[in-house]
């Protein structure tokens, strides 16, 4: 591994007194050049290989008198940097990791050049881009299609070049979230017992809260972690009414990293847990559009809402508690997202509120509520189904338990057309989500479970064809060459960036520790 300690060891080495050892250390096609090939006496000798890629070992055994080479052997060796799951580094590694993530995390990207060389790059600047590229009106080009897996590994890879470039010995972490769901099933089998794990200790990533009034993360390391102005910026960023950097989307107006363990006032459930048993499923997909398509979601996608959460719409006190709507068909709704009918037009929501202004009076809406409604039940159904498909195809889903029909206030529900509904979503579980460090781990263990599935092969690599920019294998993506050590000027395509971070190909700067 590059920047750390590797010891050359002789093995059986001669008893001769008269004899020595010499170890030649030369680069032969890493990703920067090293200030000079070096040479190291002693049967044990360390070295600090300083750049991933190819290196060449000659061993020498010579007399001492006259340095005449009695045996010799070389060897190419390859130098990478190693990703592992969080809980196995070491604690002087793991501290090392979140002090780089600090870094990034408050220091912007203009003073970090300065301070760290041109491979850096704020967290502030990443979520910016997820932001633009997850929460445009027309579709979410970073996820929803195939190319996801490629474009977060490229992000990830940049990211970590950014760290790197603060301390050069750390790499990327993964988190295994598995391990949180096995503790979970094997124990209480409640999902309270997901969010006990160490991940979410003070020191690590932060916990996640459940007060609605101050849902900011405010112990730990990242406590109080500011929300960017739009006015932080040189040029037009997305954000939303309040001026913060998040989804249109979402009025959140908390200028502070936020969280909440529970959605539209449900408590989670097990059973969207992402367990063993999804990446089990996910990995026996052998064509390449299937895999890369279903990665996002089982094995994934509910950890966004698990840790974001909504707050500010409790759906639950309003159906079940006032309505004695059955709990069984509410329970669905915890994972609604607002994204989907804002993108679909029929809901506009506001692009100024004054700092001020209460999150109940800066409501996204739907945009022809009155007119739908005029028009009778056939039109609400209609509506609510195309907005939210999954959760309307049960039967009694717009049924109340006492055969009230539920339909009108189903559809001003999802609209934001009761009083006190003014949804607000926690960073993690939205476009701008690269705010929360937590992203940062989460995505690796795709890359990850990906990278088995190429080593152990595909049936079929073809992509299927997208309406959406950044999920066409021939797309043009806003990643470049600079977490390569090449030119930024260049600027990949998917199919370029299936072909850098596919781990057969021998000059991706990572692997990870194990397939556990």
């Amino acid at each position: 591994e590059p920047y750390r300690k590797t010891t050359l060891t002789v093995l059986s080495p001669s008893n001769d007194d008269n004899l020595e050892y010499v170890f030649k250390i030369a680069p032969s096609g890493t990703t920067f050049t090293p200030t000079k090939s070096v040479e190291l006496t002693g049967t044990a000798p360390e070295y600090i290989f300083d750049g991933t890629g190819w290196w060449t070992i000659e061993l020498q055994e010579a007399t001492k008198r006259n340095k005449k080479t009695q045996r010799s052997t070389k060897q190419h060796v390859m130098c990478k940097y190693m990703r592992r799951e969080v809980r196995a580094l070491n604690a002087h590694d793991r501290e090392k990791f979140f002090g780089a993530m600090e870094v990034t995390m408050n220091t912007d990207t203009d003073t970090g050049m300065d301070l760290y060389g041109t491979n850096y790059k704020s967290v502030e600047d990443f979520a910016r881009l997820h932001n633009e590229l997850s929460g445009h009106r027309t579709c979410d080009h970073m996820h929803g299609g195939l190319g996801f897996l490629p474009q977060h590994a490229a992000m990830t890879a940049d990211f970590e070049k950014s760290l790197q470039s603060v301390d050069p010995s750390v790499s990327m972490v993964y988190w295994n979230y598995t391990i949180e769901g096995h503790h979970m099933s094997t124990t209480t089998g409640h999902v309270n017992a997901w969010y006990d794990s160490i991940v979410f200790n003070e020191s690590w990533f932060g916990p996640i809260g459940s007060d609605s009034d101050h849902p900011e993360v405010a112990v730990g390391r990242f406590a109080y972690h500011p929300i960017a102005f739009a006015r932080n910026f040189s040029r037009n960023t997305l954000t939303n009414a309040y001026g913060l950097m998040r989804a249109p989307w979402n009025q959140n107006n908390n200028p502070y990293l936020t969280r909440h363990d529970k959605s539209y006032g449900f408590s989670l459930q097990t059973s969207i847990v992402p367990t063993c048993d999804d990446f089990f499923t996910q990995m026996q997909q052998k064509v390449w559009s299937g895999f890369g398509a279903s990665a996002q979601y089982a094995p994934h996608g509910s950890l966004h809402i698990m840790i974001g959460g909504v707050w500010g719409a409790d759906y639950k006190s309003f159906l079940v508690d006032k309505w004695d709507y059955p709990y069984i068909q509410a329970q669905p709704l915890s994972t609604l997202t607002l994204a989907r009918i804002w993108r679909k037009h029929w809901m506009n929501c506001p692009t100024h509120c004054s700092a001020d202004t209460p999150a109940a009076n800066c409501t996204c809406t739907c945009t022809h509520l009155d007119t739908i409604i005029e028009e009778g039940h056939h039109e609400e159904h209609k509506m609510i189904v195309n907005m939210y498909p999954s959760v309307a195809k049960s039967p009694d889903f717009l049924t109340a338990s006492d055969g009230t029909d539920m339909t009108l206030t189903m559809l001003r529900l999802f609209c934001n057309d009761i009083s006190g509904m003014a949804p607000q979503i926690g960073d993690f579980m939205e476009s701008a989500s690269p705010s929360d460090p937590l992203f940062w781990p989460t995505h690796p263990t795709l890359d990850r479970m990906w990278q088995w599935r190429m080593i152990n092969g595909m049936d079929d690599m073809s992509w299927s064809t997208s309406t959406c920019w950044g999920h066409n294998e021939d797309d043009v993506t806003v990643w470049h060459a600079g977490f390569e050590g090449g030119s930024t000027e260049t600027r990949y395509t998917n199919a370029d960036l299936m072909v850098l971070f596919d781990p057969t190909n021998s000059s991706i700067p990572y692997v990870y520790d194990n397939f556990e």
